[in-house]
């Protein structure tokens, strides 16, 4: 595996956390299929993605983690005036076992290049339209809900008008929030 030394930025198709014998490092894949490692975190690669585009994945993070009424992890945009679309989604998955508590095991892929999700015996594989298989550490039911949030983003971020499914997905949403809401506060009154 080849060793990456600059950022890639726009070729980055999906990023990883890995092992080294150097520690915890970032494996690129990119969009013509080619990988590499890259000796910086995770943490540290979305980072630099974000400041290349100027995003504040905080703010970012806010305001999807209300419209989608989810915690993190949570997918994030990159704004890209060179697409169709505008823009490209990044949604985590869970693509290795953490081996001490707080170790990053959520890596990002973009929606974009999600062919299909496959299961097998105790977790899910990810197929990208590149031809290269990944395996996840997560259920088959937990990827397809992950690329589920991703597309609910991409519909938030880029496109201009939520379609009417769009909008009754996003009134049901916050209609089983407050129900929730609602439950918990009948629960407390009950005691």
């Amino acid at each position: 595996m080849d060793i990456i030394k600059e950022l890639p930025f726009d070729r980055i198709i999906l990023f990883r956390p890995v092992y080294s014998n150097s520690g915890s490092c970032t494996e690129l894949i990119l969009n013509g299929g080619a990988s590499g490692l890259y000796h910086r975190s995770i943490d540290n690669v979305r980072i630099m993605l974000a400041r290349k585009y100027t995003v504040d994945l905080e703010a970012q993070g806010q305001v999807l983690s209300s419209y989608l009424d989810r915690r993190p992890p949570l997918p994030f945009l990159l704004p890209d005036p060179g697409r169709s679309n505008c823009g490209r989604i990044f949604l985590p998955l869970k693509m290795r076992k953490p081996r001490i508590p707080r170790d990053r095991a959520y890596g990002y892929v973009d929606l974009d290049y999600v062919n299909r999700l496959e299961a097998a015996s105790n977790y899910a594989i990810l197929h990208l339209v590149n031809g290269l298989a990944i395996d996840l550490f997560s259920s088959l039911t937990a990827a397809r809900a992950s690329v589920s949030l991703g597309r609910e983003a991409a519909a938030y971020f880029l496109s201009s008008e939520p379609s009417e499914e769009e909008q009754i997905i996003q009134v049901v949403r916050r209609l089983l929030g407050r129900l929730s809401r609602i439950e918990g506060h009948l629960e407390q009154l009950t005691r």
